[in-house]
């Protein structure tokens, strides 16, 4: 019994299973670095003063002054000299 089960059985045909590919642009970390330069520039900020920052002295804490970004020749904003 066993064997005629065995022999009657169809042999099966193996699954065939293709590859899906995907490519990703070589500049793509380019084209990120570049929207997000272009994001920070200083007129994407005409809308909402987001360019300073409030700091209290440790000698005169009545006295609160503004620290303004600064824009960079690649046109980021830094603030003491960091973005």
């Amino acid at each position: 019994n066993v064997v005629a089960d065995a022999l009657s059985r169809k042999e099966q045909e193996p699954l065939r299973v293709q590859a899906i590919v995907m490519t990703i642009s070589l500049d793509l970390p380019k084209q990120i670095l570049n929207a997000q330069t272009k994001a920070r520039k200083p007129e994407k900020n005409k809308n909402e003063d987001v360019g300073g920052m409030l700091v209290e002295s440790a000698k005169n804490p009545e006295a609160i002054r503004e620290q303004k970004l600064k824009p960079r020749a690649d046109g980021t904003q830094c603030l003491n000299g960091r973005s």
